[in-house]
């Protein structure tokens, strides 16, 4: 188990779940074992109470018929008697005695009755009267009672125990108490009751719990009157501790360990122990406390074995997840709490990981959107999934069942123009790009569903609009005000072609084409135009001519010219055959694209003849075979064909030339460079070149581009300003030509390793 697991923690809680019956059960066991010995000692107490009021009624009982002798006219006759009798005291006695029987015969706890006459020593039984030497000569054996001298008392009341068996009946208690007062001048009489000392017992034999404890009946006297039990324990210390009149004491004796109840009547002063040894008086709580350790016991091998299953199975899936995400990790086992903590670590770091790529997948979303809506334009969209929910992932929906292609061509930059090698051209088109969209979509959101889609050169607006017939004229309305908003604002020409009008998703496709095509007509038409695909082709139907005009001989004519170095009618002949072809009514462009293709083999026919031609040549053509190819209109064209022309024209003479001229480009650099305007198009203007040639040209005399020596140049003047002067670097940069100081930061340091502000601070050297 490793050192913080979460196992650990729940044996810790299983084990307080488990202690939780245990200490209930102990609670239960203390408060039960306090209730029971209350119980116990309650009929304890009960018991002894028992016996105490049924040995008070016998008491009362013999009290009552002592009260009723002392009364009876017969005795008040006899207690004066002497020795000899007369026949009427006799007969007083044989009456007496009759009345002795009649109340024996009514009470069978007495089992024998007799009074004492001290004046004549006479005592009259139930059964007999005679001299009271032979009642005592028969109770002899009890020596340690004195009965002469007891009866000789003035007042007797009190009860003992006889040791001597009478009649083989058992051991008895005899109950003397005086009837008439002894006095010197006056005998008294005497009633002695003797009855078995087992009697007092009778109300309790029945009682199961007897049996295991031992009863005993003391006098006031505290001598024993009656006993469950010949072996009688010393019971002589234990009366100092009775408090009260009843209660329990624990003692023991011999070794034993007692529980002592006593009851103490408040009629006789006799006290009634019950003595139960402690394994009899606790056994129901021994017994519930085995019942307690039993389900204690059980409860904790049970509970274990429980606990240990639960853990286990409650612990497999938290083990599964660990063995899931311990892959992720280098250290599965650097836990630095328990397994909860690490796997909140883990999804919290999962979480972390989805929310970055969630944002980076927001970042991405309008490109990946543009990529989407390309790919549908093109045709191109796998159909492993529904379009509808390909479109709803990247939330394009298209509520209509029109739909169409606005297709847009910046063909003048305007305020927004720059070289294209300049350092903020990129941003310019960007921004330029993010105007445009948002005014097409402003516009068009009005009754239709627009999305803009960057392709190539492009800017495609897919529109989705109402079934009306006004949905296409409503595309043209669009078209137009974005050409006068960005004509207006930023003086930028766009050409717009429109496609027809395609009833479902599936024709946009179809559609982009048709505004691919109707956009080719820009060549004819010029730029800043809008191109209606069904305009366009309805247009080229008509009076169609299957062949266009460039005749061999004009193509002779023109390589001749070139050869010659005779740029101006070079250059005639090229007009003449582009105006011959555009007074045909209806040109198409297939045909234009055919005269730029003869227009094209025709200068490299030219530049193959040129005398002095190198390798290094041979790309140049394939340049200019390009930049012909690319030309978006008629007016484009004939500009590219009359520098081509020049070109070519000059490229002879000016090879000699060729380090005059780049000396010349190089003093136009140093004199110029502060101009923030200066750029390749500038300086090729400068000197009647076209930029490119202009670059080529340059990075073939000196090594390195003309972009480069101009930079080089400025940071040269600026490392000087620096050091000579305490002028801002923002006004040196502004100086050398940078327009913004982040640009010159930029440059400098791109070139010198160091910002300007970092140079300006080291030593000169």
């Amino acid at each position: 188990m490793k050192k913080n697991t979460i196992m650990k923690g729940w044996l810790l809680s299983y084990v307080t779940i488990l202690l939780i019956p245990i200490i209930v059960g102990v609670l239960i066991y203390v408060e039960s074992t306090e209730v029971l010995s209350n119980e116990i000692n309650r009929s304890n107490q009960s018991l002894l109470t028992q016996i105490q009021s049924g040995v008070d009624s016998r008491l009362a009982e013999m009290d009552k018929f002592s009260v009723d002798l002392a009364i009876n006219k017969k005795l008040d006759s006899l207690y004066n008697a002497q020795n000899p009798l007369t026949n009427d005291e006799r007969y007083k006695m044989f009456e007496l005695m009759r009345d002795l029987q009649t109340t024996k015969f009514g009470n069978d706890f007495i089992d024998y009755v007799f009074v004492y006459f001290h004046s004549s020593d006479m005592i009259v039984s139930d059964s007999n009267a005679q001299q009271s030497h032979f009642l005592f000569d028969l109770l002899k054996p009890d020596n340690h009672m004195d009965w002469t001298s007891l009866l000789k008392e003035r007042y007797i009341n009190t009860h003992f125990a006889l040791e001597q068996e009478v009649d083989n009946k058992g051991k008895s208690v005899m109950y003397v108490r005086t009837l008439i007062p002894n006095y010197p001048d006056r005998p008294g009489v005497s009633v002695m009751f003797m009855f078995n000392s087992s009697k007092l017992l009778n109300t309790i034999k029945h009682i199961p719990i007897v049996n295991d404890g031992h009863i005993l009946i003391l006098n006031a006297k505290h001598e024993v009157i009656a006993s469950t039990s010949s072996d009688i324990p010393n019971y002589t210390p234990w009366l100092s501790k009775f408090m009260g009149v009843s209660g329990v004491i624990q003692e023991s004796d011999e070794g034993s360990e007692l529980a002592v109840s006593y009851v103490t009547s408040s009629q006789s002063g006799w006290q009634y122990i019950f003595i139960t040894p402690q394994e009899v008086f606790l056994k129901k709580l021994i017994y519930i406390k085995r019942i307690i350790y039993l389900c204690v016991a059980l409860s904790l091998l049970l509970g274990s074995v429980a606990a240990y299953f639960f853990l286990r199975r409650n612990y497999s899936p938290i083990q599964l997840l660990m063995n899931k995400v311990n892959h992720q990790k280098a250290d599965p086992y650097n836990i630095s709490f328990n397994e909860y903590h690490y796997i909140q670590n883990a999804l919290e770091s999962l979480i972390q990981e989805k929310d970055h790529f969630k944002h980076k997948l927001k970042e991405q979303h309008p490109a990946m959107r543009n990529h989407l809506l390309g790919q549908l334009l093109k045709g191109r969209m796998k159909r492993t999934l529904p379009l509808s929910d390909v479109l709803a992932a990247y939330e394009v929906y298209f509520p209509h069942e029109r739909f169409g292609v606005l297709m847009m061509y910046i063909d003048d930059y305007g305020k927004l123009d720059s070289p294209a090698d300049d350092e903020s051209h990129y941003d310019r088109v960007k921004l330029l790009h993010f105007m445009m969209i948002n005014v097409v979509e402003e516009l068009a959101n009005k009754n239709n569903v627009a999305y803009m889609v960057e392709i190539d050169e492009y800017l495609c607006c897919i529109l989705n609009g109402p079934d009306h017939s006004g949905v296409l004229e409503e595309w043209q309305s669009i078209a137009r005000q974005t050409q006068e908003f960005l004509s207006t604002h930023v003086q930028v020409v766009v050409t717009v072609s429109i496609s027809s009008v395609q009833q479902s998703l599936f024709g946009l496709q179809e559609a982009y084409e048709e505004a691919m095509e109707a956009m080719e007509y820009k060549f004819l038409m010029g730029g800043g135009e809008i191109l209606v695909y069904d305009e366009m082709i309805q247009g080229a139907s008509q009076d169609y001519h299957p062949a266009y005009y460039y005749p061999l001989a004009a193509e002779q004519q023109l390589i001749n010219f070139i050869k010659t170095g005779d740029a101006e009618k070079a250059m005639a002949v090229t007009k003449d055959i582009i105006s011959t072809n555009m007074t045909r009514s209806q040109v198409s462009i297939p045909f234009i694209r055919c005269i730029v293709v003869e227009f094209a083999s025709t200068f490299m026919k030219a530049m193959i003849e040129l005398p002095g031609r190198t390798e290094q040549d041979s790309l140049s053509f394939e340049q200019v075979h390009n930049q012909l190819l690319q030309c978006r209109s008629i007016k484009d064209l004939e500009e590219e064909l009359d520098k081509i022309i020049k070109l070519l024209c000059h490229s002879e003479r000016q090879s000699g030339v060729n380090n005059e001229l780049m000396e010349k480009v190089q003093v136009y650099v140093n004199q110029h460079y502060c101009d923030p305007n200066l750029n390749v198009s500038l300086i090729g203007d400068a000197f009647d070149l076209t930029p490119p040639y202009l670059a080529r040209l340059f990075k073939n005399h000196n090594g390195e581009s003309l972009l480069e020596y101009l930079q080089k140049n400025r940071i040269a003047h600026a490392k000087r300003l620096l050091k000579e002067t305490s002028a801002s670097v923002l006004e040196i940069g502004n100086q050398v030509g940078f327009n913004e100081i982040s640009t010159f930061n930029r440059i400098f340091k791109k070139y010198e390793g160091i910002t300007p502000g970092k140079y300006r601070e080291l030593p000169q050297s």
